[in-house]
């Protein structure tokens, strides 16, 4: 948001003149008032920087994969960094994986936890896990398959669930919004 200067003076040896309302930006090394380019600028930034739903999400790792006849179940560990200046509360979320024989695998949360000051061997919860704007949130999430897998497929994903090229998604928040992203590999639970 531009700031303007409600009076200016700029005075030159005994000669005094005298501004109103100006706006000042800087340029290279000078300081000069900003012109309709400037200004338009400033507006343009505002509206496409500053979004209200940003994220960034890490995976970090599936883990404790029990395989029935006809679903994947898993725990999934995410970072996620929340770019935006409004605060996810996040209620449930939806993963889809590619597999090497190019068939797609949906997954859909079942529990969800903050890792934030949880004890490390505590059980999941499915209270809404909230990110501030401009913080980091650990997640812990149990996710199940929506639809039926066969077990060819069981087999890929338990081989390939560390080098998944492909992982995609949705963040279904408590407002009813939906937040689609891809996901940034992370090399380990570490990281």
């Amino acid at each position: 948001m531009p700031y303007s200067v409600k009076l200016y003076k700029k005075i030159r040896g005994r000669k005094t003149t005298q501004y109103q309302n100006q706006i000042f930006v800087r340029k290279g090394t000078i300081t000069t008032t900003a012109n309709r380019y400037d200004l338009e600028l400033m507006n343009y930034d505002r509206k496409n920087l500053n979004k209200p739903y940003q994220t960034h999400i890490f995976l970090r790792g599936f883990r404790d994969i029990a395989l029935s006849p006809n679903k994947i179940t898993s725990k999934v560990w995410l970072t996620i960094e929340n770019l935006g200046f409004r605060p996810l509360a996040i209620c449930q979320m939806k993963l889809n994986t590619k597999l090497s024989n190019k068939d797609v695998l949906h997954f859909k949360s079942t529990k969800l936890k903050s890792l934030e000051g949880a004890r490390q061997n505590s059980d999941l919860i499915t209270n809404p896990v909230v990110a501030n704007p401009n913080t980091i949130v650990g997640l812990a999430i149990e996710f199940v398959t929506e639809k039926r897998v066969t077990g060819l497929n069981q087999d890929i994903f338990n081989t390939e669930k560390d080098k998944l090229k492909e992982v995609n998604g949705e963040i279904l928040l408590t407002t009813n919004n939906k937040i689609y992203f891809d996901v940034i590999q992370s090399n380990s639970l570490n990281d």
